[in-house]
């Protein structure tokens, strides 16, 4: 009878964040990548400080969802981009004391939107950079 009540455990968890880490590959499709983002973002929302007490969900997080968020900050699409901000932010807030590299290098991609002069990158592209910059700078 106890059987049935055990909770899924951690490889659960690993497949589960496997599996969107995946929909938010940039290849697929917009759709796909949008509704992989709102999962993640959900997920953060509610288990973000969990994430560095199991080392394969880190290791996941450091090398496969932050390379696909990285890629995904090229993407033009506001509803997109500012989703990749919010995810980007979750993770940031939270985790920063083991994201150090990978912060610096978001924060790089970030600068360079900033600063460039192409007519690819939109005003309010860069606007919500800026605020996610200075949301991040408040953080203590």
């Amino acid at each position: 009878p106890n059987a049935a009540h055990v909770p899924y455990g951690l490889p659960c968890l690993r497949e589960l964040l496997r599996f969107l880490i995946s929909l938010i590959n940039s290849k697929n499709s917009e759709a796909m990548v949008s509704m992989g983002l709102n999962l993640i973002t959900i997920g953060l929302e509610s288990g973000v400080d969990y994430i560095s007490s199991y080392q394969t969900l880190m290791a996941y997080v450091k090398d496969d969802l932050l390379k696909n968020l990285y890629h995904l900050i090229s993407i033009e699409r506001l509803p997109i981009y500012s989703s990749v901000l919010r995810v980007l932010f979750l993770l940031f807030e939270s985790q920063r004391a083991h994201l150090k590299l990978q912060l610096e290098f978001i924060f790089s991609k970030l600068m360079g939107i900033i600063m460039s002069e192409s007519n690819k990158i939109s005003q309010e592209q860069r606007e919500m950079t800026i605020d996610f910059l200075l949301q991040m700078l408040r953080i203590p």
